[in-house]
């Protein structure tokens, strides 16, 4: 424990109430890098051309969990992040996520543990966005970017909360916290696939695509769902930190590179007339692990066909678009601009 490096985590319900973490998930690297806290120059009459002073001002607390796609503890980030969920089944369980547009977005406690005696605890993390990322010969990556409320340093000689005036919460001990897993997903548990048809399954909150087309060789991708939080929730009160996060706009941008050895104009007569198409990225190491996407309206953005040339190297297609909103399905049916299921040993998350 000592020279281990940890982040942990748990729900949290109220955007002042910390909760202590019990889940502990293994990142690439999680931290809190926004701004430590705003400084005001104050020049006034009587200092000359000398600044007179410099006071603290707000304190903005943002950061980035660069993970892998694990099988475990995944999906209760996904639920903060989407709020609108569901799991039916039983071992393996599916867990269904849509964007409920009504809903507050979900709230976390965190805490990045240095060693027994010093951490971070962080306060009311909000996920402002989600990146997926695959590519040949990788593993799958995600990167959640969180807003949050505020921070303070835990351990001996830790002072108080700036927005509670409380005592800063005590660093855990997240060696029980982790579980044997199998290894992450990777690039060859994916396909990527367009077109086809949608079913809506009410009670699972999970959309399914039939007669859907493969994506040729595709090289890399990359997903990003952007939920575009307020981050100017200050208020005139006595505390310098923020007091809400108003959602905004939901953006879904796509990126793909594939190879155009097939020399297909499919995709290339999608984009310039700039019809919708279902998208959907599986990745499933077997039939009770794994997790798919579906953007059930991406509209590509207009490109350009590789050169012709003398140099015969291997001719790629970079694509990019945006997710819609469209009715999923008929009886019943949905309205959403995304869909994400995972499957796997939770019975709850």
């Amino acid at each position: 424990m000592a020279t281990c490096e940890h982040f942990v985590y748990e729900t949290q319900g109220v955007i002042g109430t910390y909760v202590t973490p019990t889940r502990a998930i293994s990142v690439i690297t999680a931290g809190a890098t926004g701004s430590q806290r705003e400084m005001i120059d104050l020049r006034v009459t009587g200092a000359c051309r000398g600044l007179h002073s410099r006071v603290l001002g707000a304190k903005p607390v943002s950061g980035a969990i660069e993970t892998q796609w694990w099988d475990k503890d995944i999906a209760t980030l996904i639920k903060a992040f989407l709020t609108d969920t569901a799991t039916t089944g039983a071992s393996p369980y599916t867990h269904g996520f849509l964007p409920d547009d009504d809903a507050d977005l979900g709230m976390l406690s965190g805490q990045l543990v240095y060693n027994s005696n010093l951490g971070v605890s962080l306060l009311a993390m909000v996920i402002n966005s989600l990146e997926i990322s695959v590519a040949s010969k990788e593993l799958a990556k995600l990167t959640f970017n969180y807003e949050a409320r505020d921070k303070v340093r835990s351990g001996s000689g830790a002072g108080d909360w700036d927005s509670l005036g409380t005592s800063a919460p005590a660093v855990v001990s997240p060696a029980a916290m982790y579980e044997e897993v199998a290894r992450p997903l990777a690039f060859y548990d994916g396909v990527i696939s367009y077109g086809g048809t949608m079913t809506y399954d009410s009670s699972a909150k999970t959309i399914s695509v039939s007669g859907d087309t493969p994506l040729g060789k595709v090289l890399s991708a990359t997903i990003t769902i952007s939920n575009n939080v307020d981050t100017d929730g200050y208020a005139i009160v006595e505390d310098p930190t923020r007091q809400e996060f108003d959602p905004g706009s939901r953006e879904i941008a796509v990126s793909l590179e594939i190879s155009w050895s097939d020399k297909s104009y499919t995709l290339y007569d999608l984009a310039q007339t700039g019809v919708a198409t279902v998208l959907q990225l599986a990745l499933f190491k077997s039939a009770s692990l794994g997790a798919g996407i579906v953007i059930p309206g991406l509209v590509f953005d207009p490109f350009a066909l590789p050169q012709v040339a003398g140099d015969k190297g291997k001719r790629t297609i970079s694509l990019t678009g945006k997710g819609t909103r469209v009715t999923c399905g008929t009886t019943p049916s949905v309205d959403t601009d995304i869909n994400m299921r995972i499957i796997n040993e939770e019975s709850s998350i």
